[in-house]
């Protein structure tokens, strides 16, 4: 079995920052917040042996191919395979009930 780096764009890097202190700060949940960072960054980390595991997603407002998500409650996490590398690299990670689409 392959196993996969793993690479968070800059946004991506962002995106899990901004996350933790919403949580933290704005919700006043420092211990959920710790929770989630734990949680994303586990989630994430599986990608490295199973990269395959969720599948492409369909549709036609995003322009990149082969863009995959995973659901990690309320967020989703947007990755690419390179293959030729064995790198899974993080797009994004948006909280699931925005129009996300537009962000990839």
């Amino acid at each position: 079995m392959d196993i996969y780096k793993i690479k968070l764009t800059m946004r991506a890097k962002n995106d899990y920052k901004r996350i933790i202190r919403y949580i933290k700060f704005n919700l006043n949940e420092p211990i959920i917040a710790e929770k989630y960072a734990i949680l994303i960054k586990d989630k994430i980390n599986s990608l490295e042996s199973y990269p395959h595991k969720f599948e492409i997603i369909e549709s036609k407002l995003i322009k990149q191919n082969d863009i995959r998500k995973m659901i990690i409650n309320n967020y989703i996490v947007l990755y690419k395979i390179t293959e030729q590398k064995k790198e899974v690299v993080i797009l994004r990670i948006l909280y699931n009930s925005m129009d996300w689409k537009d962000d990839v």
